[in-house]
């Protein structure tokens, strides 16, 4: 079974939580990619949406949003996620697909706005411009 360690930040406050899902908590995770929007729920946050901004497996290989699948593959990198460049060079370097497997350890997410209380805080503003 799955187990993976949630790195859950909001940007409103600048805070961060780590919390660990296991076994069947953790399925609705499995098969998702980086960029996907989950429902706060199935990972212990009520009434909010996360969305999945990254991972990476037990070795600490990471995983980037422009490779597809869930396995390791050898790219040519010349910035981003998982390389460091020193000057204009480019380098191969192991990194995983988007997709979100049993071989990942780490999830990290973001915790965005539901849109219906995007909704109601505009239409609030408007109002309050009327008057």
């Amino acid at each position: 079974m799955a187990k993976f360690k949630l790195s859950v930040s909001e940007p409103k406050t600048g805070k961060a939580s780590t919390s660990e899902l296991e076994g069947p908590k953790a399925k609705p995770l499995l098969g998702r990619g980086i960029g996907e929007t989950v429902d706060g729920s199935t990972i212990g946050i009520s009434g909010k949406k996360v969305m999945i901004t990254g991972a990476s497996d037990k070795d600490g290989i990471p995983q980037r949003p422009d490779v597809h699948g869930g396995g390791k593959k050898q790219i040519i990198l010349t910035r981003g996620i998982g390389f460091r460049a020193k000057n204009a060079q480019r380098e191969r370097k192991l990194v995983r697909g988007r997709m979100i497997t049993e071989e990942t350890y780490q999830v990290n997410l973001t915790i965005i706005e539901p849109e219906s209380s995007m909704k109601s805080s505009d239409s609030q503003k408007e109002s309050k411009g009327k008057n």
